[in-house]
């Protein structure tokens, strides 16, 4: 079973999260799969849905970047080995942080649905959590590929490409 510990700290998500919360459930569950975990294990990840100051004060504080950005992930383990070999269950993956504000407009500017780029963004932020990363070209690559793949099985199209 995974759980999502929700925290809507921004009030217009109470509208927006209803529509991302399926796709969510979903690809966390493909994610899951592709790295050898059982959501009957039971998953937990924490997730924060806000707005762009909000985000921005977490981006200033952990990477640095006094800018608003579009998510952040906050791993609970540094690595998928460590995560498969973890004994306790249920098991906290992480922390998402989502700002809506920067979602809609690259959604809008990148002419994608808010669905679309929020699962998107949504599944780049698991395998974050399941210790994927995109430090160096081959790691980024290899990253982009499970996104591509998984996200072309709910017929998004790749989020790579320009349309």
């Amino acid at each position: 079973m995974i759980t999502f510990d929700l925290h809507i700290d921004h009030a217009p998500w109470e509208d927006k999260w209803p529509l991302l919360a399926p796709l969510a459930d979903t690809l966390t569950k493909d994610a899951l799969a592709f790295c050898g975990l059982s959501p009957g294990a039971g998953i937990e990840v924490e997730v924060m849905l806000c707005n762009d100051a909000m985000i921005q004060t977490f981006n200033a504080a952990h990477r640095q970047c006094d800018a608003p950005t579009n998510v952040l992930s906050f791993p609970q383990f540094d690595s998928l080995a460590s995560l498969q070999a973890y004994p306790h269950r249920p098991l906290c993956l992480g922390s998402i942080i989502m700002s809506l504000e920067t979602l809609e407009k690259e959604a809008i500017a990148q002419k994608k649905t808010f669905v679309d780029h929020g699962g998107h963004l949504f599944l780049h932020s698991m395998l974050h959590l399941l210790g994927y990363d995109h430090l160096t070209d081959a790691d980024a690559a290899e990253m982009e590929k499970i996104e591509i793949d998984i996200l072309a099985e709910h017929n998004i199209v790749n989020p790579y490409i320009e349309q």
